[in-house]
């Protein structure tokens, strides 16, 4: 292989004489949107995050010799902005060579591949996207191409969710069509979404800056016009204030309101009637009928109406746009930087390599030194110690990890040098599961929104329709004011306000939920907790801690043959999740420092049940009663050690129990004593006040069960329960409308999959396999209280939204249409609506 320098095609020319270059296409780097890539060991310019992104790929795959071998800098597309050319003031940005979106090596960093017959799907940096109407767009148009199963956007952090069928379709042609309507994207990397997201803020901010002063400069020329008396200006002096009304309304029309030109455009490309279609038609008419009367030296001008407007429309969107940005934020924070680059142990040399983490392989071993994050999910086979992986699992203190011991991705290893066996890397990792899951909740409308949004494309058809007939009416009647009154028709009713009812309201509530602990993953997850008056409680894990204190019952069992039930125990719940489990595993432990871990097979687990496996040829099971003792049905199985029947033995707060034995008998039993969750004691009184119905479902024993309930007045509370039952019971309670399953994600599913709304508490792995909905990974259940107090709050800010949105335009479009409303007076109206809506949606819950 050639071995050089790593220099771009066309080197940067020397700081005197031109712009720097970019080291991927070459081309000049903008003054003030330098961006670094960290290429060949050194930090190389870009031009923008599109570049960065590319060549970062590029280096974590292994294959920097590109710089070096190619001939021609990466091309750049042509075309109207959005294509690949830069819009006036936006930050410069190079779109990627199509055909590297297929490449099968880049794909494992961004795209995670489905099983034969199965989709794909490929997370990617939106460019050029600037509201939610974008985002409908974007949606619709390649939901029409063939092999795409789904797309969502995310819109707060432009993001793209991308589903389709390798079968039928590529990558490179998708993003090809979404080429085709104006916009692009590149592999989603979290550091080249702050980049993007800080241009397109600066962008907007600067046009929001430009518009204010055009709309200040403006309104100084016309308001002496405004107030002056006949007489008191010559029609030179009019003429002249109006020349410089014209002036200063070029920059806000050429460079503010490009963004809304051009999403008109595509929408009219794409047959999609967007908000901002007659808000263009608006300013496009109150601007050339301006012309027109300046030209012909008679007739009213609306210059500072256009500017006004286009000032007050930026504002309200630029505000959304702060709001989303908390919300992204506060998201953005929950994913640590995964390492590119691993080290692959070679069991042949007996040493390590720095390899990229996309090019790894499952059955590959990584070591990870201390204080390293842990770049993949993988099992431990060399090492032991502390792992901190407190957004995972839930838990703020480190964990002990040792040998067999399953670690994830974006862990901390606190401990010693750990040697890892590759399971999952990349975009099958839990880290990139988690992020996905919250990007889909964020991308998926929520019912209400659903609807809003359908309100809002069929509102824009009849708005035109309205002021086509508006215009007709008034060309017949009044031919003189059948401009202005058509302008403030198109201004008044824009419905923007209906636009922002829904998503500044969810996306506020986001980021304060986030703030307090609670993560959504569904997308109708906080309307649905909002409506629901049916709360379902498991015991173990949510109400209580699920860290239980264990008293061995030994039943009489000699001395000398305690260690051997012991090891018996230890091997039957080795890697169980359930807290009981780690409970037992750790008591007898302690109990027995030096215990052996005994050979067992055919082990299997049974659902809310236990596990069975053979010991030496017999058959031996640990958990419920019941499941034990069925190896046995004529031994005393029902009976504690004095002679009492279980559910007579006297109470201890929150107990459980769990049994060993096999067909001779049971052999021992393990009664667990487990604290009460802080905050639960809270929620429950403060479900029970607002009128909820609260149900206790759970698998641990009735007496058990009805004690908990008591402590927390609990009414509704079953003990006993199989999985199949408490699906059962979740099922009957629906009919009395939504029903929200509160767990530990651990024998869930099927309530989860019952439920409305499924939220699990800590134990982030499990409640992703079984579909949760939310997430309180640090287990605190005031997160969950504030939770519900906040989605009803939304609610009320939703339906106030809409309810001023329609009320408005009920009011505004018939005193526009019968001419009592100037266009600035339509475009005042229309803005300090949109602005109404935002800032109520941001407004904090009240209890």
């Amino acid at each position: 292989m050639t071995t050089g320098p790593l220099l771009p095609v066309t080197a940067s020319p020397d700081p005197g004489t031109g712009p720097e270059l970019c080291f991927h296409c070459a081309g000049p780097v903008p003054a003030g949107e330098r961006v670094l890539a960290h290429i060949g060991g050194q930090q190389r310019p870009m031009c923008c995050p599109g570049c960065a992104a590319v060549a970062n790929l590029i280096e974590a795959t292994g294959m920097a010799g590109y710089y070096r071998a190619r001939t021609a800098p990466a091309r750049r597309q042509s075309g109207e902005a959005g294509a690949g050319s830069v819009a006036p003031g936006e930050s410069a940005y190079q779109a990627i060579a199509i055909d590297l979106f297929d490449d099968p090596v880049l794909q494992r960093a961004f795209v995670a591949a489905g099983a034969p017959g199965h989709a794909s799907e490929a997370h990617l940096q939106l460019h050029h996207l600037r509201c939610g109407a974008c985002s409908w767009l974007i949606e619709g148009h390649l939901r029409k191409q063939p092999g795409v199963v789904a797309a969502q956007v995310n819109t707060l952090a432009a993001r793209l969710v991308l589903r389709w069928d390798p079968a039928r379709t590529g990558l490179a042609g998708l993003v090809q069509a979404l080429r085709g309507i104006g916009y692009d994207a590149t592999p989603w990397q979290a550091g080249a979404q702050a980049a993007v997201a800080q241009g397109q803020q600066r962008r907007r901010l600067a046009e929001m800056v430009v518009a204010g002063l055009g709309m200040m400069q403006v309104m100084m020329y016309a308001w002496p016009i405004y107030i002056a008396d006949s007489g008191d200006m010559t029609a030179g002096e009019m003429r002249l204030m109006n020349w410089a009304g014209l002036v200063l309304t070029l920059p806000v029309m050429l460079f503010s309101a490009q963004g809304i030109f051009r999403n008109a455009w595509r929408g009219l490309r794409a047959r999609h009637l967007g908000m901002d279609v007659p808000v263009a038609i608006g300013l496009l008419a109150a601007f050339a009928g301006s012309l027109f009367s300046l030209w012909q030296g008679s007739g009213p001008v609306w210059f500072d109406s256009v500017t006004m407007f286009v000032f007050l429309l930026l504002t309200s969107r630029w505000l959304e746009q702060w709001v989303r940005g908390h919300a992204l934020a506060m998201t953005g924070r929950l994913a640590p930087a995964v390492p590119a680059q691993a080290l692959q142990i070679d069991p042949e040399a007996h040493a390590t390599r720095p390899v990229a983490v996309v090019g790894l392989r499952t059955g590959d071993r990584i070591r990870v030194p201390v204080g390293e994050v842990i770049p993949v999910d993988g099992r431990i086979v060399e090492g032991a110690g502390p792992v901190a992986e407190a957004l995972l699992t839930g838990e703020s203190t480190p964990n002990w990890r040792g040998i067999g011991e399953r670690v994830l991705a974006g862990s901390l290893n606190l401990g010693e040098v750990l040697d890892i066996e590759v399971e999952a890397i990349g975009a099958d990792s839990t880290l990139a599961r988690i992020l996905r899951r919250m990007d889909q909740a964020v991308a998926e409308r929520a019912p209400l929104a659903g609807l809003a949004d359908a309100a809002a494309a069929r509102f824009v058809a009849a708005l035109l329709l309205i002021t086509l007939a508006t215009a007709l009416w008034w060309c017949w009647f009044a031919p003189a004011r059948a401009l202005g009154i058509t302008i403030a028709v198109l201004v008044v009713s824009c419905p923007c306000a209906l636009s922002l009812a829904v998503p500044a309201t969810l996306a506020a509530s986001t980021a304060r939920l986030a703030r307090r602990g609670l993560l959504l993953l569904d997308g109708h997850a906080l309307e649905t907790l909002g409506r629901s008056r049916t709360f379902v409680f498991d015991k173990t894990g949510t109400l209580t801690m699920g860290d239980p204190r264990v008293d061995i019952d030994w039943r009489g069992t000699p001395v000398e043959r305690r260690p051997l039930l012991a090891a018996i125990a230890v091997a039957l719940e080795a890697h169980q999740p359930h807290p009981f489990a780690a409970a037992v595993d750790k008591a007898l432990r302690t109990a027995f420092p030096v215990l052996g871990v005994q050979p067992v097979e055919r082990r299997c687990s049974v659902l809310g049940q236990g596990v069975e496996a053979e010991f030496h040829g017999r058959v031996w099971r640990i958990g419920k009663r019941e499941f034990v003792a069925a190896l046995c049905p004529e031994a005393d199985g029902n009976l504690a050690a004095d002679g009492r029947t279980v559910d007579a033995v006297v109470e201890d707060a929150h107990s459980g129990e769990a049994w060993l034995g096999s067909s001779d008998g049971l052999a021992l039993r393990f009664r667990f004593v487990d604290a009460l969750r802080p905050g639960a004691a809270e929620l429950v009184a403060g479900l029970r006040a607002r009128g909820a119905h609260v149900a206790l479902l759970s698998g641990d024993r009735p007496a058990a069960v009805a004690f908990l309930a008591r402590q927390l007045g609990i009414d509704d509370a079953r003990g006993g329960l199989s999985p199949e039952d408490k699906l059962e019971g979740i099922a009957a309670l629906r009919g009395d409308g939504p029903v929200v399953m509160v767990g530990d994600g651990l024998n869930d599913a099927p309530g989860f999959g019952a439920a409305d709304v499924a939220v699990a508490v800590g134990r982030v792995t499990q409640a992703l396999a079984r579909g949760a909905g939310a997430i309180v990974p640090d287990g605190d259940l005031a997160s969950l209280a504030a939770a519900i107090r906040e989605s009803r709050s939304a609610l009320a800010r939703i339906r106030q939204n809409l309810a001023w949105a329609l009320v408005y335009n009920l009011c505004a479009i018939p005193l526009a249409a019968s001419g009592w409303l100037t266009p600035w007076e339509a475009g005042l109206g229309m803005s300090l609506s949109s602005l109404l809506v935002v800032v109520n949606g941001m407004r904090p819950w009240s209890s």
